[in-house]
């Protein structure tokens, strides 16, 4: 930890993250986070791609590193949890492994939500 009270964590690019620009990632990694505050950490030195300065554009590759430099607080705002809800299945599965899922999906059920309280194919 430096004075400032920054912490660093490091990400290492796994198969599942790898083949997508960093600044993508990155919105889908500390998704509370402004795209602003993104390119700002990038420009700042508080982002670094494999030891340098990033611009947001690389194509990340598996073992590639990302180190974030935020205080402790500031990671817990920029980052949440996704929440995931349990809901009543109403469609048959025709296949799935770890990667993939097909289902046949009923007339009616929407694929995605419409409101906040209507159920989806994505729940």
């Amino acid at each position: 930890m430096n004075v400032s009270g920054e912490k660093m964590r490091q990400i290492v690019v796994t198969p599942l993250e790898a083949n997508q620009r960093l600044d993508k990632f990155l919105l889908k990694y500390l998704n509370q986070c402004p795209k602003s505050l993104i390119y700002k950490g990038m420009r700042t030195n508080k982002i670094k791609y494999n030891g340098k300065k990033p611009k947001g554009n690389e194509i990340l590759n598996i073992g590639d590193e990302i180190k974030l430099f935020f205080r402790e607080e500031q990671m817990e705002t920029l980052t949440s949890e996704k929440e995931v809800k349990k809901v009543a299945i109403h469609f048959d599965t025709v296949y799935e492994d770890e990667h993939l899922l097909i289902v046949n999906k009923p007339m009616g059920l929407l694929t995605q939500k419409d409101s906040p309280e209507s159920q989806s194919l994505a729940d």
